[in-house]
């Protein structure tokens, strides 16, 4: 193959198309690449200064869960009581029954809300979201463990991640107890609104 300068003359990109449009693509990639790092490093650090939870096993805090990782415990145990009764339930050979008595179960009960340490009326309190009683609660402790006190009218963003609408389920079928607070009290998308509402944070920028 001949590859001397009189075989091949040198030409520029506007005379090569697709030498062109490969420069094009390689600048454009580049400079994504170079803006993308420029405003990683601009951004400030990330890091968790407080914890909340409520974990099976009676899990509260992060000590508590991390002692149970070191102990090599679990959060395994029987279907409460006020669940339902699982042993008139429960039979292995039964296909049509469950075959196991036992879950991963949080230990509070729901019922026990502090409604008035968040100005909630009792009767918001029996119709609202369980999800949303602990989350309120995990919250605060949230805030309370990262030693933050002026969050009030702050550019605090609130995401939440949840699975199921059990609640919801259930307020449907009661459709004649449906009142003022259904809305409000059962919908998932409410529950980082609630949070945002009654902590007042404003969001992020």
């Amino acid at each position: 193959m001949d590859i001397s300068p009189e075989c091949h003359p040198a030409t520029t990109a506007a005379e090569a198309p697709h030498v062109q449009r490969c420069f094009c693509k390689t600048c454009a990639t580049c400079m994504s690449e170079l803006d993308l790092k420029e405003a990683q490093a601009s951004r400030p650090p990330i890091a968790i200064v407080g914890m909340g939870m409520r974990l099976p096993g009676g899990i509260r805090s992060a000590t508590d869960f991390w002692d149970m990782l070191v102990e090599k415990k679990t959060g395994h145990s029987e279907v409460p009581e006020s669940r339902y009764n699982a042993k008139s339930f429960c039979d292995p050979k039964n296909p049509r029954q469950i075959r196991t008595r036992h879950g991963y179960y949080l230990q509070e009960d729901s019922a026990y809300f502090d409604a008035n340490f968040f100005s909630i009326s009792s009767a918001e309190a029996s119709t609202t979201d369980p999800q949303l009683r602990l989350l309120l609660e995990v919250v605060w402790e949230c805030l309370e463990d990262a030693g933050e006190t002026d969050w009030r009218g702050k550019r605090i963003g609130c995401y939440v991640g949840t699975f199921g609408e059990d609640w919801l389920t259930l307020s449907t079928k009661e459709y004649q107890h449906i009142d003022r607070y259904y809305v409000l009290s059962t919908g998932a998308f409410a529950l980082s609104n609630r949070i945002s509402h009654l902590y007042d944070f404003k969001g992020p920028r």
